[in-house]
Order: structure tokens, then C-alpha cells, then sequence
């Protein structure tokens, strides 16, 4: 199991940050990198790719930005594609972390096939614990939309093109 709670920063401001974010593209090893990335996304591909043992399973609490922001939706569909998406914890305006002003998302990940694999999302309501189920589909037939709370099943689907 591989747990993880990375940095939440952009990659992109200030020397050191954009001497670190370099490196990581240097290195060739990321598939999930797009346009201006925090660091927790080669975090969480890292964790997954690397790490995990077959079967394993990452747990990863990281910014709600990952739900919205344009940059998060290659690591989203990368890990439709590449994992089975066993949970999605949308923790909304609940704190987590004591003098923290980010909101949260957990993703749990398990390391196999996950085209039949159905998601559990979860919203938190009110207090951590008292969750509402939101509506999944198989994985499949899902887009990276399955990473947005507010979307109802038919908006999970795939877009076809006419």
C-alpha cells in the first residue's frame, strides 16, 4: 500500500520550484504531466507506477484542484486507463488538516485491470464520515468527469463523436 499526502504547489513559481520542475521533466519518467501541474500529479503517478506492488493499493489526499483544474485531466484519464479507481472521497468545504485553507480529495487506486471496476464516490457532508453516495458507472465507460462531484451519470460518459 502506498499512502500519500504530497506537497500541494505549483511547480512553476519561483527558481527553485521551476529548477525542480525541470528535473522532473527531464527525467522522462512522467506520462501525466500537462500544462501548468502542481507537484502532487508526478506525486501520485510516482506513488502508483513505481511503488505499488500488483494488487497494491495508493490512497492519496491531495487539493480538490485536482477535480477542476484543465491540468489534472491527464493523470485522470491516465489512471482510468491504467488502474481501477476504487474510491473517490470528495471531502467539499470540510478541514482536513488543522490551519490548512485547501479543500480535499482522496483517490484510492488499485494496481489492476479496472475496465469493469465501478468507482465509489463519496461526497462528505456536514463532517467527515457522513457521506453521500454519488452516482458511478464502470470505469470503461467513464471519462475523467468521474473525478468531478458534481456530475451525474450521464455526464460520466465518454463524449462520442458524430
Amino acid at each position: 500500500m502506498v499512502i500519500g499526502n504530497p506537497p500541494y504547489m505549483r511547480a512553476d513559481s519561483g527558481q527553485e520550484h521551476l529548477n525542480m520542475r525541470r528535473n522532473i521533466i527531464d527525467s522522462e519518467q512522467y506520462e501525466t504531466l500537462w500544462e501548468k501541474w502542481d507537484l502532487y500529479i508526478p506525486f501520485m503517478e510516482l506513488g502508483y507506477r513505481l511503488l505499488l506492488a500488483p494488487s497494491g493499493v495508493e490512497a492519496m489526499i491531495v487539493s480538490d484542484a485536482y477535480c477542476h483544474a484543465k491540468y489534472s485531466r491527464k493523470s485522470q484519464e491516465w489512471f482510468l486507463k491504467n488502474s481501477a479507481v476504487t474510491g473517490i472521497d470528495f471531502i467539499g468545504s470540510l478541514d482536513v488538516f488543522d490551519e490548512a485553507s485547501v479543500h480535499n480529495v482522496i483517490c484510492f487506486f488499485e494496481k489492476r485491470d479496472g475496465k469493469a471496476n465501478r468507482p465509489l464516490r463519496r461526497l462528505h457532508e456536514g463532517e467527515f464520515g457522513k457521506v453521500r453516495l454519488l452516482p458511478t458507472d464502470e470505469q470503461e465507460r467513464s471519462s475523467y468527469r468521474v473525478f468531478f462531484p458534481e456530475e451525474m451519470p450521464f455526464n460520466l460518459h465518454h463524449k462520442r463523436s458524430l
